[in-house]
């Protein structure tokens, strides 16, 4: 399972909890990227640190956003089964926090994207593009499914290849 918490504005860090369980944290700590423009001469956008130096030096328009991208994996020796479990993110921004409850159980073997909600067709729209191509690897966006939107967050799935979910035990 892989769970990604990505939105345009700005964010300190995000704690993902499944079932009220907090993941994420030992064995599989969340990893913070940015993706943004670096030059005004090409229109590739860079995966860079998540660093207030880095992200000071994106470029940001209305068509080029400064997307900050934070998830992680989860596999068999995290021990979250495959059964439906409730997904909730608590987002950290400055000195205030938030938690989002999915009311959407997700199942394992599942990629997961929380996208704010003003940001969703931007980024999967970005996502049909080239720009996106590192975080482009399950294929156009139409492939995602959208399971719904909760207090203004939107919940994606996709399911992850099989043969990166399988293992042998």
């Amino acid at each position: 399972m892989r769970l990604n918490f990505i939105t345009s504005s700005d964010v300190d860090s995000v704690q993902f909890y499944l079932g009220g369980k907090q993941v994420c944290v030992e064995r599989n700590e969340v990893s913070s990227r940015v993706l943004c423009r670096l030059s005004s001469e090409s229109e590739s956008i860079e995966d860079i640190s998540f660093s207030k130096e880095s992200m000071d030096s994106c470029l940001v328009s209305e068509d080029y956003p400064r997307w900050i991208y934070i998830g992680c994996a989860l596999d068999e020796k995290d021990k979250i089964g495959t059964d439906s479990l409730e997904l909730s993110v608590r987002v950290f921004s400055g000195e205030k926090s938030e938690t989002v409850k999915m009311s959407a159980g997700v199942l394992g073997g599942n990629h997961y994207n929380v996208v704010s909600e003003q940001d969703t067709s931007k980024w999967y729209g970005a996502m049909a593009s080239a720009w996106v191509s590192g975080y482009n690897y399950y294929g156009p966006s139409s492939r995602w499914n959208r399971v719904g939107c909760f207090d203004g967050y939107c919940l994606a799935a996709h399911t992850i290849d099989e043969q990166q979910f399988c293992y042998d035990k």
